[in-house]
C-alpha cells in the first residue's frame, strides 16, 4: 500500500510540473509566435509582421515593435557620386569637387491598399533637407512620420527632390516609399518600410545624386618666320552657366601661363555663397604653353577670344588667330583641349628676288670666265 501511494504521489507531481511548463510556454493555449490579430482591414499575423520586418529598408526604432507610429524618424543617407562609372563614384582627371548646396524633398501619398483608410487620411511624411558643404559627399537625413496612421494597410508615397540651381547636379531617380502598418496587440506599428526607385524591386537606404564636371585646356601655338615664340599673348575665356543654374563650386587652375580676373591674379575661380552665372578670366601664354581649368560643371559653356595682335607700329602684325574651337560646352568627365594659333610671315627684302638669284649667279660666273680667257689671249 505504501508503495502504491508513493507511485501515485510521484505521478501527480509530474503532471503538475508538465501543466506549469505548458502554461509558461503558451499562456493562451495557442502555438507560440503565431498570435492572430483581426482588424477592419484584414488579418495580419505576427508571422506576417516578421516577414515584413525582414524586408525593412533599415533597422529603425518603431518597426515591428510595440510603440506608437507617430513622430518616428527613420534614418537614411543622401550621397553624391562624382562622374560615376557604372554607379561608382570616381575622382578622375577632371578633378570633380561637388559644390555646397541644399537638396530638399517632398513625399506625396499616392495609394493606400489593404486598408479602410483613404489617401486623404494618410499622415504627412516629411524628409529632412540634405545640406552639403563643398566637397562633402554624404549626409544623414531622416524620414519623419508626423502623425498616427489611421488603420492597418500599405501606404505608398512618391518621393521627389528639388536639387536647387547648382550647375552640374543631376536629379535623383523618382523614389517610392512603402510603409506597411500592422496591428500588434492594441497598437498599430510599422511592420515594414521600404524605399525603392519607382518601378524597381530593389530596396535602398541611400538616395544618390550625380555631380558631373569636366575640364578645359587652352594652349598657344605661334608660327611663321617672324612669329615670336617668346611673346606673351592674352586670351579671354568667358564661362556661362546653363539657364536657371549657377556655378557654386571652386574651379581649379593649373598650367604654364598666368590667369587674371580683371586686374587681379588668381590661382582658382573661387566658390561664392551666392554663386555666379557668368565669369570672364584672362590667361597670358607663350608658344607651347597651356592653362587648364578643372571642375567645370557639365553644361557650362565657354567662349575664347584672343586680344588683337593683327597690327603693330609698322602696320605688320599677326594674322587673325585660328581657333580649334572658339566656343563649346563642358560635358561629364571630358578633358576639352583648345588651341589658339598666331601666324606671322613676311617677305624678306634682300634687294634681289630670290627666284632669279641662281640665274644672276650663273651669269656672273660666265662673265668671269670670259674675262679670264681674254687675258690669256693677250699674253
Amino acid at each position: 500500500m505504501k508503495k502504491f501511494l508513493a507511485i501515485l504521489l510521484a505521478m501527480m507531481l509530474v503532471l503538475v510540473n508538465v501543466a506549469a511548463l505548458a502554461t509558461e510556454l503558451d499562456p493562451d493555449g495557442g502555438e507560440t509566435g503565431t498570435e492572430p490579430t483581426t482588424t477592419e482591414g484584414g488579418t495580419t499575423t505576427e508571422e506576417d509582421a516578421n516577414i515584413l520586418d525582414n524586408n525593412n529598408m533599415a533597422d529603425a526604432e518603431g518597426i515591428g515593435t510595440e510603440t506608437t507610429v507617430a513622430d518616428q524618424a527613420i534614418a537614411i543617407t543622401k550621397a553624391i557620386l562624382r562622374n560615376p562609372v557604372d554607379g561608382v563614384d570616381t575622382d578622375d582627371e577632371t578633378k570633380p569637387v561637388s559644390p555646397a548646396q541644399t537638396l530638399t524633398f517632398t513625399a506625396e501619398i499616392v495609394s493606400v491598399a489593404e486598408s479602410t483608410a483613404t489617401t486623404a487620411e494618410a499622415p504627412a511624411i516629411e524628409i529632412d533637407d540634405a545640406v552639403f558643404e563643398e566637397g562633402v559627399l554624404s549626409a544623414d537625413i531622416n524620414i519623419n512620420i508626423k502623425a498616427p496612421f489611421p488603420a492597418v494597410g500599405i501606404y505608398t508615397y512618391k518621393v521627389t527632390e528639388d536639387i536647387g540651381d547648382a550647375a552640374g547636379m543631376q536629379e535623383m531617380a523618382e523614389m517610392e516609399l512603402k510603409i506597411t502598418i500592422i496591428q500588434s496587440g492594441e497598437n498599430l506599428v510599422i511592420g515594414g518600410l521600404a524605399l525603392r526607385e519607382s518601378g524597381s524591386d530593389t530596396k535602398i537606404d541611400t538616395i544618390e545624386n550625380e555631380y558631373h564636371a569636366g575640364s578645359l585646356t587652352v594652349g598657344k601655338t605661334v608660327t611663321g618666320n617672324l612669329g615670336d615664340k617668346q611673346k606673351d599673348f592674352e586670351i579671354d575665356i568667358t564661362f556661362t552657366a546653363p539657364t536657371d543654374t549657377k556655378v557654386y563650386g571652386t574651379i581649379a587652375i593649373d598650367g604654364d601661363g598666368t590667369v587674371k580676373e580683371g586686374e587681379n591674379a588668381i590661382t582658382e575661380i573661387a566658390a561664392t555663397e551666392a554663386g555666379w552665372t557668368t565669369k570672364t578670366v584672362t590667361i597670358t601664354v607663350k608658344d607651347s604653353e597651356t592653362v587648364t581649368f578643372y571642375n567645370i560643371p557639365a553644361g557650362v559653356t565657354y567662349a575664347i577670344e584672343e586680344h588683337d595682335y593683327t597690327g603693330d607700329e609698322d602696320g605688320n602684325g599677326y594674322d587673325d588667330p585660328e581657333y580649334t574651337n572658339e566656343e563649346g560646352t563642358i560635358t561629364k568627365a571630358i578633358a576639352s583641349e583648345e588651341t589658339v594659333t598666331n601666324n606671322k610671315d613676311i617677305k624678306i627684302d634682300t634687294g634681289i628676288e630670290l627666284e632669279t638669284l641662281p640665274f644672276v649667279l650663273l651669269m656672273g660666273i660666265a662673265l668671269v670666265g670670259v674675262m679670264t680667257l681674254r687675258r690669256r689671249e693677250d699674253y
